[in-house]
């Protein structure tokens, strides 16, 4: 490929850059989704400009990580990350370097990066820079360690999920030496927290190939993370196929992991296993509940199914919707009619047109009888959505209350 389209914000700062006298190059993901034919998220830009150096050149910054080189260009209302070339010294933790020095060599510092298709750079003038074959490896489907695969996964072992995640990403295989890597230097997991662990557990979930997810126990890495449930084996495509027709944002595929298919866990282990990987407590809370509700029967008819609705909240109800449809409990038109169904249904106290204040006018005293009264009014309502005007549900309050 000789030419990248860079967008003008991200050009001008790398011409500026240039213009001073320093090296200044786009490198890293923008090059690879370039190569491939797709539009990059982010540019980043690696320069010889030590950080200092950058701050003088553009009057608006932000010291993003200048301990590292980093620094965030705050240019025509866009913000463009500019880092200095650096070598890592010694990794003391699996994880983090102990501290960088700053280069003035553009090979060194993409020596340093995780795989030799996020270790390209590219100027207009040079085009594509590319000295340990990423091209080659994008062009064979590969994900191959910079330099000795055990060294890069001594130093950070986030980089054997990452490889995980960005195979997964890209649809390509791990080549055969670094995936041998990652079966002996596993252990090394130990030494990530379950925080970053989770982002590309979710992030390899949430890509458009989720059956790589069995690639975590192909290699050995899902014991140090996820152990209790067995992911099924590559081969259950019935599987896989079913997660990958599930939204990948959302919670839908991770409720359907953990309890989809042949094995399904307790709702107690699902809830052990997101506090364990940090999940949010909403998250946890609403996969949780789809776990017990699992083997729930979905009824249709129309009273019984704002039931169901104002029981489980729409949140969990619809991802139960969801894994019944993968499982062709219903068809796509059926699934999404009910899903329409469902987003139109008042079920909640909040729904209701009238709220605690306009029972309080009605004399019916406060706290435990209001919610009382909001409660039986919410009952009405399910039974018959026609009655939530003011009017009617004003008018059944103070029948309510002339009973009482």
């Amino acid at each position: 490929m000789n030419r990248i389209e860079i967008p003008p914000v991200v050009a001008e700062v790398l011409e500026i850059l240039q213009a001073s006298g320093e090296q200044a190059y786009i490198v890293g993901g923008c090059v690879r989704d370039s190569i491939m034919g797709q539009v990059p998220k982010d540019w980043d830009i690696t320069t010889s400009a030590r950080p200092l150096r950058v701050k003088q050149l553009f009057p608006r910054t932000v010291d993003t990580g200048i301990k590292h080189g980093t620094v965030t260009v705050l240019h025509r209302r866009e913000a463009v990350e500019v880092t200095t070339f650096r070598v890592d010294g010694q990794y003391e933790d699996h994880r983090h370097p102990k501290a960088v020095s700053f280069s003035e060599s553009l090979k060194e510092d993409v020596a340093r990066r995780d795989f030799t298709v996020n270790a390209m750079a590219y100027s207009p003038q040079r085009g594509v820079i590319d000295y340990f074959g990423g091209q080659d490896d994008l062009k064979k489907g590969l994900i191959r360690c910079v330099g000795r695969a055990e060294e890069r996964f001594e130093e950070d072992a986030l980089r054997m999920l990452r490889a995980v995640r960005f195979a997964a990403a890209l649809n390509f295989k791990i080549e055969a030496a670094t995936a041998e890597a990652i079966r002996q230097k596993k252990e090394l997991l130990r030494a990530v927290s379950q925080e970053r662990i989770r982002v590309e557990f979710v992030k390899t979930l949430a890509s458009n190939h989720p059956e790589y997810l069995s690639y975590f126990v192909r290699y050995g890495l899902a014991a140090y993370f996820i152990p209790e449930p067995e992911l099924p084996a590559e081969e259950n495509a019935v599987f896989y196929n079913r997660l990958k027709a599930l939204m990948p944002e959302g919670m839908a595929r991770l409720a359907y992991l953990f309890c989809g298919g042949e094995k399904k866990l307790p709702a107690q282990d699902v809830k052990r296993i997101l506090r364990r990987l940090t999940f949010d407590n909403r998250t946890t809370d609403i996969v949780t509940a789809v776990a017990a509700n699992r083997d729930l029967e979905i009824y249709l008819e129309d009273y019984f199914f704002r039931c169901q609705l104002s029981r489980l909240g729409e949140e969990v109800f619809t991802i139960l919707l969801q894994l019944a449809a993968v499982e062709g409990r219903f068809s796509p038109a059926e699934t999404e009619a009910y899903l329409a169904r469902a987003q139109r249904q008042p079920v909640r106290i909040a729904d209701l047109a009238v709220d605690g204040r306009d029972i309080m006018a009605l004399g019916i005293g406060e706290g435990r009888q209001v919610g009382e009264c909001l409660d039986r009014l919410l009952q009405i309502v399910l039974r018959d959505p026609a009655a939530n005007t003011r009017e009617r549900l004003l008018m059944l309050a103070a029948e309510k209350r002339m009973e009482s």
